[in-house]
């Protein structure tokens, strides 16, 4: 599907509707927000914590620098743009496993049998400690710099969704066509052996990566109150500082106007608490009861509940009193995924795409309209423009 079958909604913008759809808008009675890269920029936060968590661990378990050029923030959007990529430790692991399989293997060769620890030690700094202590063994104590040069990662999610059949990948998808390269081109135990010690996304206090990005991210003070234990690793008061609302107020206020004052939620796949410190004061136009924060959901229930799963839409929706139609506000495939999948639920659920914080909003704009997303918006404030020709 081309732009051609969008109506712009006006000459300054850059926000479109899809003309079928206007007739559907007329009867949105919620509006259900993602968060990060539509309520809040996370630029500077979520995305700094992928390549800082990467850079981090390639200097301790492998003793090498990454040049800057190494991990392109562009791989992190092309990974979103699979639809199963809403979690970044996924993302920090994949990336981490493709650099990895563009080293040489004199590169590899320093982590041969060090996944052994992992048996022995379980405080992450400590078993980090030891790694690092045990490469530079081999590998002398000046750390160098070098540049992996793995298969583009085009490459990697073409071939993956050639093999696999599917457009949305997993975690595993992605990390089985990256070993078979491996196994093609060198010694699939050493990539093995590097995945045991970056340990499984989705574990805090059990896999180093997963420890590293949430110190990152999250700072001591709140990664001991969302998981009860930590902070492993001293990164500072946290990289979400960093982040911005991008959203006005006014249109907050324009919605809970026009829809209802308990008719707007959040389907997000970060957690509740550093959303509500972010959003401080804004929180207060969104329904409690339709605020549904999959960060936390997961840890009490588990994989069922990542995108995109409908879970999450379903759950807020139907906490709205007499809510049919609504509207899902998202920057990536996942959402547009979940969003679609809710509809054999009974609930027609539209999706709007919110571009303007892509790294090629043009790009991303394309893309969705390759979709059929319902509308193509560069910020949430553009809501009021969408109901202004509906």
């Amino acid at each position: 599907m081309s732009l051609a079958k969008y109506l712009r909604l006006s000459e300054e913008g850059k926000a479109y509707i899809l003309k079928d759809s206007m007739e559907m808008l007329k009867k949105v009675d919620s509006i259900l927000f993602d968060v990060d890269g539509v309520l809040i920029d996370t630029r500077e936060s979520y995305d700094t914590a992928i390549v800082k968590t990467i850079t981090i661990l390639f200097q301790k378990i492998l003793n090498i620098e990454l040049l800057a050029s190494s991990t392109y923030k562009t791989n992190i959007y092309l990974l979103r743009s699979t639809g199963g990529f809403n979690n970044d430790t996924d993302t920090a692991y994949v990336l981490s496993l493709w650099l990895f399989s563009g080293l040489p293997k004199s590169k590899q060769e320093v982590v041969r049998g060090l996944d052994a620890i992992a048996d022995d030690v379980e405080n992450p700094k400590e078993f980090l400690d030891i790694i690092s202590q045990k490469v530079i063994s081999r590998t002398g104590y000046l750390r160098q710099e070098f540049s992996p040069t793995p298969p583009p990662m085009e490459q990697v999610v073409s071939e993956t969704i050639r093999r696999t059949g599917r457009q949305v990948l997993s975690v595993q998808d992605l990390e089985q066509t990256i070993k078979d390269f491996v196994e093609k081109n060198g010694e699939l135990r050493l990539i093995e052996t590097f995945s045991r010690i970056l340990g499984q996304p989705g574990r805090y206090g059990e896999s180093l990566l997963e420890t590293v990005f949430c110190d990152l991210y999250y700072g001591p003070k709140n990664v001991l109150a969302i998981y009860g234990r930590g902070n492993y690793f001293d990164f500072g008061p946290g990289l979400y500082l960093n982040e911005r609302i991008n959203v006005q107020e006014s249109t907050l206020n324009w919605l809970t106007g026009r829809l209802g004052s308990d008719r707007i939620g959040i389907v997000s796949g970060r957690d509740r608490l550093s959303t509500e410190i972010v959003l401080g004061s804004l929180m207060k136009y969104f329904n409690p009861n339709a605020c549904v924060f999959l960060a936390d959901e997961h840890r009490l229930i588990g994989e069922v509940v990542k995108k995109p799963s409908p879970y999450g839409i379903l759950k807020a929706v139907t906490r709205i009193s007499g809510a049919t139609s609504p509207m899902y506000l998202g920057n990536s495939a996942e959402d547009f995924f979940m969003a679609q999948s809710v509809d054999k639920y009974g609930y027609k659920t539209l999706f709007g795409a919110v571009v303007g914080l892509a790294p090629n909003p043009i790009g991303s704009t394309e893309f969705f309209a390759s979709l059929g997303a319902d509308a193509i918006l560069e910020a949430p404030d553009d809501l009021v423009k969408l109901w202004g020709v509906v």
